[in-house]
C-alpha cells in the first residue's frame, strides 16, 4: 500500500518548527506557511482562473531545496484530479515526473502544471483550457 500522507513524525517535527517559530519576534507569513505545511487537514488552496495562456505561478520555493514532493488535487466543476509531483532541482534546472489520476468521470480537467527555475526559485505554473469554469488547486508538499 502507498502512504502519500505526512508520517506522525513529520508531523510532530512540523508542529516542533511551529512552535519554535511562534516564539520567534522575526517571523514571515511564509516562514509559518513553510512550517505548518504537511501537518494533517492544512492543505493550501489556489484559485485557477479559465483559459490561461500563459504560464501562472501557483508554487515558488528556493532552488537551494533540492528536493520536493508535491501533492495536490484539482477541482473544476465537476471533475477532480488528484496528483502528486516529484521535483528535483540542481538550482538551474528543475526535472520530475507527475502521477496524474484523472476524474472519476474521466473527464480532463483542462488544467497543465509544469514546473522551471527562474532567479533562484523554482516556480510551479500552471495553463488552463477554456472550459468556461474556473477551479481551485489544493496541495500540500514535503522537503526530501
Amino acid at each position: 500500500m502507498c502512504n502519500f500522507w505526512p508520517t506522525k513524525n513529520y508531523v510532530q517535527e512540523r508542529r516542533s518548527k511551529a512552535s519554535d517559530i511562534l516564539n520567534n519576534s522575526n517571523i514571515t507569513g511564509e516562514t509559518v506557511k513553510e512550517a505548518l505545511n504537511g501537518m494533517a487537514g492544512t492543505p493550501f488552496s489556489v484559485a485557477l482562473e479559465n483559459n490561461v495562456t500563459s504560464p501562472i505561478t501557483l508554487i515558488s520555493y528556493p532552488a537551494t531545496e533540492k528536493f520536493r514532493w508535491l501533492f495536490y488535487t484539482i477541482s473544476r466543476g465537476t471533475i477532480y484530479t488528484i496528483a502528486d509531483m516529484k521535483c528535483v532541482t540542481d538550482g538551474n534546472t528543475v526535472v520530475g515526473g507527475i502521477m496524474k489520476n484523472t476524474s472519476p468521470s474521466g473527464q480532463n480537467d483542462g488544467i497543465t502544471i509544469s514546473k522551471t527555475v527562474l532567479n533562484g526559485n523554482v516556480l510551479i505554473q500552471y495553463v488552463s483550457t477554456n472550459t468556461g469554469i474556473n477551479g481551485t488547486f489544493s496541495y500540500g508538499f514535503m522537503k526530501l
